[in-house]
Order: structure tokens, then C-alpha cells, then sequence
């Protein structure tokens, strides 16, 4: 064996190029199998030439044969296997920004990241490693280099899919009462807040009016979104 797992395989004793016998089982880790007892030779004296093969060649090895045809050598070919990495985006902007994502091999970074644009979402890595040269699995996973603002990252359970939630952002915001001249005894006053999409809709009355009393000049509405769950700007 060079390199790889050490499967169970059948070899197949050839007498003069022709099946003798049946198979033999050698289980893993087992390298070799001794034949008692057989003919050197027919009746006439003639010397039979014996050799092995391989039943079932496994899986990602190739074989090679020795000269006298009794020794089988199998190396191992690591697999290839493709990769592909998914965004998935919910709610926010129809409009994506750009993003990257970063390709990782057994938890470690592997290779350079790439840049998915103008709402793209996947890309495939090709023909990359399956296995290490002992035919141990690589776990191939993904992350997204920076997460967008305004955006909650979810992996999903293979570690290949990129979910991006968009999370409305929230802002405070202050009215201010301005008096010009008069008594300073200011009467009490409701403000009303609004609310409009865009600026080319109705604004609509937004929860109550509140008040400001004794000369007060301003208020604040604390965490108001500032835009809806598409992401469309109050």
C-alpha cells in the first residue's frame, strides 16, 4: 500500500493466466497470503507460471503490478469533490451589496476569498481535495468575510450556506419647540409624529400625540426604525 486507508480486498491466484482457485480475503492491514502445496509443474514437466490480481480494485487507488506478477501495489489517488458555497438573503434592500466569502478547510482558512456581485449567490469551488494523502475526509465549510450592516449572519449545519437576515436599524429621534416672544408662560402643546415610505408618499400619523408641559422645549422618541423590513427608508 503507498499512502491511503487499508481496505479488505480479494486477491485471485492466475495459473498460467487462467483463474485458480478461488479468491482469497485478505482483511485489512494484512499485506500478503501464502499458497501451500501447488503443482510446480503438469505431467509433461512443463513449469506453470503463477500470478495474483486484484479482484475489485478500491475505490481511488491505482494499481501496479511487480514484474513477476506476485506482488500488487496500490496507491492512492485523492478525490476530488466540488465545493459550493450559497448566500441566502431574507428581507432588506432588493438591491445586495457585494459580498466575499472565505472558503475553510478543516476549520482553517483555504485560499483567497471570493467576491459574489450584483446578487450572485453561490459560487463553486472545483476539483478540490476530498481527502489527505491517508484518506482522512477534509470538512470544507464557509464564511462571510464581513457581514453587511444591518445584517445578521446564520450558518447553516454543513457549514455551505450563508444566511443574512436583515435586522432593521433604529435611531432616536428629537423634536424641538421653539417660542418667539410672548409670555413666558408657555402653554402646554402636543406634538404629532409622522411617518411616511418615501418622499413622494402621504406621511401617516405615527402612535399618539405627546405633550410638553411647563416650558418644555423638546422630546425624544427613543429606537424608531429606520426604514421597513425591505429595507425602504421612514
Amino acid at each position: 500500500w503507498e499512502n491511503g486507508p487499508k481496505p479488505e480486498i480479494q486477491l485471485q491466484l492466475m495459473r498460467d493466466g487462467v483463474s485458480y482457485g478461488d479468491p482469497v480475503t485478505l482483511k485489512s492491514g494484512t499485506t500478503e497470503y501464502v499458497w501451500t502445496d501447488l503443482d510446480r509443474t503438469d505431467r509433461a514437466g512443463n513449469e506453470y507460471v503463477y500470478t495474483v490480481q486484484e479482484v475489485d480494485v478500491p475505490e481511488n487507488y491505482e494499481i501496479t503490478i511487480s514484474d513477476d506478477g506476485l506482488t500488487i501495489t496500490n496507491t492512492y489517488v485523492i478525490p476530488k469533490i466540488d465545493i459550493t458555497g450559497t448566500k441566502v438573503w431574507v428581507d432588506g434592500p432588493s438591491v445586495r451589496p457585494d459580498i466575499q466569502l472565505q472558503l475553510y478547510r478543516d476549520g482553517e482558512v483555504y485560499g483567497d476569498p471570493v467576491t459574489l456581485t450584483n446578487g450572485v449567490t453561490e459560487h463553486i469551488w472545483e476539483a478540490l481535495d476530498r481527502t489527505d494523502i491517508d484518506g482522512n475526509e477534509y470538512v470544507y465549510t464557509v464564511e462571510e468575510v464581513d457581514v453587511p450592516e444591518n445584517y445578521h449572519m446564520i450558518l447553516s449545519d454543513d457549514g455551505l450556506t450563508v444566511t443574512s437576515v436583515y435586522v432593521i436599524p433604529t435611531t432616536n429621534l428629537t423634536a424641538n419647540k421653539l417660542w418667539e416672544n410672548g409670555p413666558t408662560a408657555r402653554p402646554d402643546i402636543q406634538l404629532q409624529l409622522f411617518r411616511q415610505r418615501s418622499i413622494d408618499t402621504e406621511p401617516v400619523a405615527f402612535g399618539s400625540p405627546v405633550t410638553l408641559t411647563d416650558g418644555e422645549t423638546e422630546y425624544t422618541w427613543d429606537d424608531m426604525a429606520s426604514t421597513d423590513i425591505n429595507g425602504r427608508v421612514y
